[in-house]
């Protein structure tokens, strides 16, 4: 009995290995494409994809947006992204990587009779690679090169899927992605010509048209054209799926609305953003920028200063009045109340906080009050504070940088001019008149050290 059990277990083995040897990648028959897109896809593949979105959810729990700034369209535009996610990258690549090795099936099938070929078999004899799952590793490992920016090899892949691969669906989607990689490294030209070459259509699905506008809203966002960048992040809204995505681009879209002067929309998609019940910082950043580009003339600018006021006296906040006071100031600026707007700001640069580019944008705002008046002087020490505590990441720092570089080469031209004046208008005096100034210079100085020292004595 024993025998013939064993027998049987001999048998079943010598079967299996008759079936495998038949479905070697070497043969192209309908068993051995389908025995190994099967095994490519449950063994390797499942494994390969896997690490790719552990990847992603580690990118998204530890991306920080600032919010006081315009945001990037993607999370995976910060240059930490590769911190984050680089070793389920790689491990997806390594997944893929073998999965090309051991599956791939080049050879040409065989057919019996060639003379009386269909559509489907034209179709089949045309392919240049006959696992599926060969084209969604070389993709994979395209999307995970993108994610480490390792932007060259990524560029080299999505080109190969583009003119390799067998499914519509991934050489668009490649193309998306590599237009992703142009806007990466600034070859903006490229992208739009790659975007504008795409065919997106109402028959398209709502992916990759989601895809496709948030990519060409990237586009325009990266070249400061904030006006061309709302139509198509406002098409990207509608298709995205998922609370995050929608309340950061739906606060991103907003940001562009107050970039381009309108008020009221701007106004609309940041209350947008609190209605979607979004994570407390991104709520409270939404309601400090509405009375950034809150309408003074159609709403009620002491309900908002209200409201900006509770919300300096809530204990959840405390880490973030140094932001409330700049609202304030802004809100009394748009008011015309340039007095209490100039109190607010230094208020908000007073506080002690860990938020240095909050501390440079206060510093800002007075320095461009100042230099409206104009008053260069106080203007360049503003602006020269702007510069100290903005982070050199910060949009703006270049032009800013430049700014300052030139106020205090101005007023150095001015404080020699003054000089200058104040040594001839000396020259002019007579000795009284010299003996006066000199006898009150010395009494001011006497004063302030005076007063300096009660101050002192009283601390």
């Amino acid at each position: 009995m024993a025998s013939i059990k064993t027998l049987e277990k001999y048998l079943v083995f010598l079967g299996s290995l008759l079936i495998l040897a038949g479905c070697s990648v070497e043969k192209n028959t309908d068993a051995s494409r389908f025995y190994n897109s099967m095994t490519a896809k449950y063994n390797i593949y499942f494994n390969g994809y896997e690490n790719y979105k552990a990847g992603l959810a580690k990118l998204s729990s530890n991306h920080m947006d600032d919010y006081a700034t315009v945001i990037n369209v993607f999370e995976f535009s910060d240059p930490s992204t590769p911190s984050f996610c680089s070793g389920d990258m790689e491990r997806a690549i390594q997944k893929a990587s073998k999965l090309i090795a051991l599956k791939s099936i080049t050879a040409r099938p065989e057919i019996k009779d060639s003379r009386d070929l269909s559509s489907k078999e034209k179709a089949l004899l045309d392919m240049k690679e006959y696992n599926e799952w060969v084209d969604d590793s070389y993709f994979l490992i395209g999307k995970a090169r993108f994610y480490k920016h390792e932007f060259s090899e990524a560029s080299s892949l999505f080109d190969y899927c583009i003119i390799n691969a067998n499914a519509p669906e991934i050489k668009t989607e490649a193309a998306i992605w590599l237009a992703r990689v142009n806007n990466e490294t600034k070859k903006f030209t490229e992208s739009l010509r790659i975007l504008s070459e795409l065919e997106i259509n109402e028959t398209t699905s709502k992916s990759l048209k989601a895809m496709y506008y948030t990519t060409l809203a990237d586009l325009n966002v990266r070249q400061k054209r904030y006006t061309d960048a709302i139509d198509p992040l406002s098409r990207a809204i509608d298709f995205t799926s998922g609370k995050r995505t929608k309340y950061r681009l739906t606060f991103l879209l907003a940001q562009l609305y107050e970039k381009t002067g309108n008020g009221a929309l701007a106004t609309k998609n940041f209350q947008n953003v609190i209605n979607m019940r979004p994570p407390y910082d991104v709520e409270f950043y939404a309601r400090i920028n509405i009375a950034g580009v809150f309408d003074v003339n159609s709403m009620d600018p002491a309900k908002m200063k209200k409201e900006l006021e509770k919300m300096l006296r809530d204990s959840k906040n405390v880490d973030f009045q140094d932001q409330i006071y700049y609202a304030l100031g802004n809100l009394a600026m748009r008011e015309g109340n340039e007095e209490e707007a100039v109190k607010y700001y230094h208020k908000s640069a007073a506080v002690i906080s860990q938020n240095q580019n909050q501390r440079g944008r206060s510093f800002l705002a007075l320095a461009n009050y100042y230099f409206a008046k104009p008053d260069f002087i106080s203007s360049g020490m503003y602006y020269d504070s702007t510069v100290y505590f903005l982070d050199p990441t910060f949009s703006e720092y270049k032009e800013i940088e430049e700014k300052s570089q030139n106020i205090n080469a101005l007023v150095s031209q001015l404080k020699i001019i003054q000089r200058e004046d104040s040594l001839q208008k000396i020259a002019r005096m007579n000795e009284s008149e010299r003996n006066a100034m000199i006898v009150t210079l010395i009494a001011q100085a006497t004063k302030a050290e005076t007063e300096r020292k009660n101050a002192d004595y009283t601390d």
